[in-house]
């Protein structure tokens, strides 16, 4: 088998830490800690197609407007999973104009065990446009997926849509 190296030293040699997902004696390479995972970009995010209960959920992330993901039925989900951790600290939303915004959907992020509420009570969009980039007050986090659950229908048409759904971690 062959040596280990992380960060330029044997693995072996490398203090374990709380953090560390395996123990080294395995020969595993080690996760990195949260706070070193890389920034999520915009593009980062539109590389992985939404899935989920949600009517057509790979539009919520298209970089199109012109289609969208509907809302038709409370607990219904869109979930984009890009399968390494990323840091994310912002998020935005394009509106259409058939939602009356009475509707509501909440953003989870994935801690590695369960689904955690990011942001609750996002209003669904009423303009054909780009909602300002919101920083929840949960903070920035670290996950490898995050989730939109619809926790209100919105009586527009259509039950409400989310044109496109935008995440970052901020500079």
């Amino acid at each position: 088998m062959g040596k280990v190296f992380l960060r330029g030293m044997l693995a072996s040699e490398h203090a374990a830490t709380a953090h560390d997902s395996i123990p080294l004696s395995t020969g595993t390479i080690i996760r990195p800690p949260p706070q070193t995972a890389a920034p999520l970009t915009v593009l980062g995010f539109q590389r992985y197609a939404g899935t989920g209960t949600m009517g057509n959920p790979f539009y919520l992330n298209d970089n199109n407007t012109g289609t969208g993901t509907a809302l038709e039925a409370v607990n219904d989900y869109t979930e984009v999973d890009w399968g390494i951790p990323r840091r994310i600290s912002e998020w935005r939303q394009y509106g259409n104009i058939t939602n009356n915004g009475d509707g509501r959907f909440k953003i989870q992020y994935w801690d590695g065990s369960a689904w955690v509420d990011w942001e609750t009570g996002i209003a669904t969009r009423t303009t054909a446009d780009w909602s300002a980039w919101s920083a929840p007050a949960a903070g920035a986090k670290t996950t490898e997926k995050i989730r939109i659950v619809c926790t209100t229908v919105d009586t527009g048409l259509g039950g409400g849509y989310i044109m496109e759904l935008e995440l970052r971690s901020a500079a």
